[in-house]
């Protein structure tokens, strides 16, 4: 069973650890995904200090992480209103892979900003990883377009909340 509880500074550990090991594989895949710095303990604290952090638990044991933001000024700086929902670093450790986890993380995203009264859900992924797009796309994501941010080009997709 997957249940999704929020990320706090006594599982923040088991976030990081996900995050990294799928940076790692990706990484030995020669797709690069994130720095290790990007997701350290002291850059995701805040995530989990504002209540925007989430771990995935399968059959009580950390499986998936998220975070879920309000808003999104660096991806999307367009989006100035709150009709909007954003997630970000998505991961699931790959002992949990296929069995359903990132789907849980997806729903619950889609549901908090639904009863948010959000009308969209927004991501982005990298540009050149055009197997996550199409994965996105296969959980009802559809494109918007690309922004360049910093060194990095993105796909941006949203989901329309109904």
């Amino acid at each position: 069973m997957i249940s999704i509880v929020e990320g706090r500074e006594s599982n923040l550990n088991q976030a990081c650890d996900i995050l990294l090991e799928v940076a790692q594989w990706m990484d030995k895949k020669n797709i690069p995904l994130w720095r290790e710095e990007e997701i350290s303990i002291e850059r995701m604290l805040p995530y989990a200090e504002r209540g925007e952090l989430f771990v995935a638990l399968f059959d009580g044991e950390p499986a998936g992480t998220i975070v879920i933001q309000s808003e999104d000024r660096d991806y999307w700086p367009d989006v100035t209103d709150r009709s909007s929902l954003f997630f970000h670093k998505l991961a699931v450790s790959r002992k949990y892979a296929g069995k359903g986890v990132s789907k849980s993380l997806m729903e619950y995203a889609f549901e908090l900003a639904k009863k948010r009264g959000c009308k969209f859900l927004r991501m982005d992924c990298s540009a050149g990883h055009s197997q996550l797009r199409k994965f996105y796309e296969s959980n009802g994501f559809q494109f918007l377009d690309q922004r360049q941010v910093g060194d990095l080009l993105v796909d941006r997709l949203f989901k329309l909340v109904t």
